[in-house]
């Protein structure tokens, strides 16, 4: 029964040595990422991105989704972005790499139709696709694309 009872502190203490150095080491990482912050606010290769959709001459009314892909041998980042009125933008964190060639996806969203909607009136998602080059960073103003499909 004694030895039980010298066991319990003598444990304690081991685990004290044990974990102390660790504990510091812990709040020394903790200190220091305060200390650096989040870091640089440049977004490397990337730039923001403003344009337009149009489809037959006219700007797409349809919601839609706009994705770039680079191509393969190109590099660069992919990107997204939501299209309203036939209108697009992409910030910088989340836009694509300048002076790069990129296949260009254009998915619409024509909505739920009502339930008395004719079946051949209900719109069908439709997925429009091209190629475009991004251009090079010559300013800090965003590139305006224009992407026409006919």
């Amino acid at each position: 029964m004694a030895r039980a009872f010298f066991a319990a502190p003598l444990q304690s203490q081991l685990t004290l040595q044990l974990f102390r150095p660790l504990a510091v080491l812990f709040a020394m990482v903790l200190f220091s990422s305060t200390l650096t912050g989040c870091g640089d606010t440049s977004h490397g290769d990337r730039v923001p991105l403003t344009g337009t959709v149009k489809k037959g001459g006219e700007l797409l009314q349809t919601k839609a989704t706009i994705y770039f892909n680079p191509l393969p041998d190109q590099g660069g980042n992919g990107s997204s972005g939501e299209v309203a009125e036939g209108r697009f933008t992409i910030p910088a964190e989340s836009g694509p790499t300048p002076g790069k060639k990129y296949n260009v996806s254009v998915i619409t969203s024509p909505g739920i139709p009502a339930d008395d909607t004719p079946r051949d009136q209900i719109k069908l998602p439709e997925r429009l696709e091209t190629t475009v080059e991004i251009p090079s960073r010559d300013s800090e103003d965003s590139p305006e694309l224009e992407i026409v499909f006919d």
